[in-house]
């Protein structure tokens, strides 16, 4: 097979699945925007990690969770014929420091809560890893981010290196994800600290 038609059937297969997830994304907000015109939010599950500490980047994202803190498999993002879960996630500016928070709705439990549990597993022996799971995850997955520029040049080049690295290759769309890629990487980097957590998980 040529060159071209290889290129031809790779860039084909990432229009079909971009479609594919444009096409949730839709069925999402449609039902985010039933629960906003009802004034009901019953339906609408959260996890909130709460610091005291001064936020040194703001992000906000949403994705498709397909392998989860642990490498396991939660949704398969190729398999056309299911609608896939979808999870939120954002800081949170509080009075007194600020928040990661993660959402969803109860129609995406199946997927989320597996999700977060596995967080849950994974930081239960050595708490102090949850800054890297949760710095890991909002520049593996953020859609709009902004960090303060003094934490950035107090950044060592190497740290420096290892975020941009990280953003370049989850940008690539010829770059297949890795079922480890929230294990591991970018150790070291956040110094967060998370003191309270909020949830109306069951």
């Amino acid at each position: 097979m040529s060159i071209k038609k290889v290129m031809h059937k790779m860039l084909s297969q990432y229009i079909n699945e971009a479609t594919f997830g444009y096409e949730n994304l839709i069925r999402h907000k449609e039902i985010y925007d039933k629960s906003l015109k009802d004034n009901s939010y019953s339906n609408i599950m959260y996890v909130i990690f709460i610091s005291k500490q001064i936020p040194t980047i703001a992000f906000s994202g949403l994705f498709y969770p397909d392998f989860d803190f642990m490498g396991r498999i939660l949704q398969n993002l190729g398999y056309q014929n299911s609608n896939l879960a979808l999870l939120t996630f954002c800081s949170t500016p509080l009075d007194y420091g600020w928040a990661f928070l993660f959402a969803w709705h109860e129609t995406s439990s199946n997927v989320c809560v597996e999700f977060m549990r596995s967080l849950a597993t994974m930081i239960h022996n050595d708490s102090d890893s949850l800054r890297d799971y949760f710095f890991r995850l909002a520049i593996t997955n953020y859609e709009n981010l902004a960090i303060s520029p003094k934490w950035w040049e107090d950044l060592s080049e190497g740290k420096k290196g290892k975020i941009i690295d990280r953003v370049s290759l989850m940008s690539d769309i010829f770059t297949v994800t890795e079922q480890s890629y929230l294990m591991k990487g970018l150790e070291g980097i956040a110094n967060w600290q998370f003191e309270n957590v909020i949830s109306n998980m069951d």
